[in-house]
């Protein structure tokens, strides 16, 4: 019953949208190399969507469907825990699906959006009997990850909105989210202003190959790493959101709470390289 609720609001962005293809469940294969070693890798691709501005220029972005609350987040593709749109991205990049699928369209973004609750109080809202609103449902399902700094891009995303000229930081829209956002010729993350490094979608691409080839090693040596799921890189841990106390693998994990502490301070020092010599 959710679900059709959330698809009938989520159906109005073709309405106010310049969607001119989709795809849904993509096929997509990649390899990755570790020295003598090459790893076979399939996935699919939820949908891939092709929108097209004023000026007819094209963009492409990826979206990947969640039921339940993960968000992208820039330093977990680091510490291995959000690496598959960025793979995606790699893969797709580098097939030979992309000239026949969306051919001239340039890369917008990939995101995820969430098309299910979590619990009934996400459904419901704050008052027990209450429904969401279709602006809360709308928010619920933002597609949210990173998207190209373009004002035609979000324009052919949504047609509503309404863009501050060049210093908009964030474009606020119903549909997608515009926090992470790449910008020039680089394609550099705008919002890493507190980085003494200049960080690139290529550098996010490497960041999610090296996480992928760091837990095969750790699943050959059969090691037991830290695993990714238990903390948020972008948070600091504290007593209340490190969860060793809760965590089902604690009779068997030999990792102390400040083993988190310390891969969360490497995630840091690899975005902001100086912060150690400081």
């Amino acid at each position: 019953m959710w679900l059709r609720r959330i698809l009938s609001v989520t159906n109005t962005w073709k309405d106010n949208s310049h969607i001119i293809k989709d795809y849904s469940e993509q096929k997509i294969t990649w390899d990755i190399k570790d020295g003598d070693c090459t790893y076979h890798f399939t996935g699919r691709i939820d949908k891939i969507v092709e929108t097209q501005d004023y000026d007819s220029r094209k963009y492409y972005y990826l979206i990947d469907y969640k039921t339940g609350k993960e968000q992208f987040d820039i330093k977990s593709v680091c510490a291995g825990s959000s690496v598959q749109l960025p793979l995606y991205y790699y893969a797709f990049e580098n097939s030979e699906d992309k000239m026949k699928l969306v051919d001239n369209a340039s890369f917008g973004g990939f995101g995820i959006q969430r098309i299910f609750f979590n619990t009934p109080k996400d459904a419901y809202g704050s008052k027990a009997k209450s429904i969401q609103s279709t602006d809360n449902l709308l928010e619920n399902t933002k597609i949210t990850g990173c998207l190209a700094y373009d004002t035609s891009l979000y324009h052919s995303i949504d047609e509503t909105l309404e863009l501050k000229g060049k210093t908009e930081k964030e474009p606020k829209s119903k549909y997608v989210s515009g926090k992470n956002s790449f910008k020039g010729s680089e394609q550099a993350f705008a919002w890493l202003k507190k980085s003494s490094i200049t960080y690139t979608l290529k550098d996010l691409v490497d960041d999610a190959i090296n996480s992928c080839l760091e837990n095969i090693r750790s699943i050959k040596a059969a090691k037991f790493p830290i695993s990714p799921t238990s903390f948020i890189p972008s948070q600091k841990p504290t007593k209340l959101n490190l969860v060793c106390s809760s965590c089902i693998y604690n009779d068997i994990c030999y990792h102390k709470e400040s083993d988190i502490r310390s891969s969360v301070s490497k995630i840091d020092e690899h975005f902001n390289p100086k912060a150690k010599e400081n």
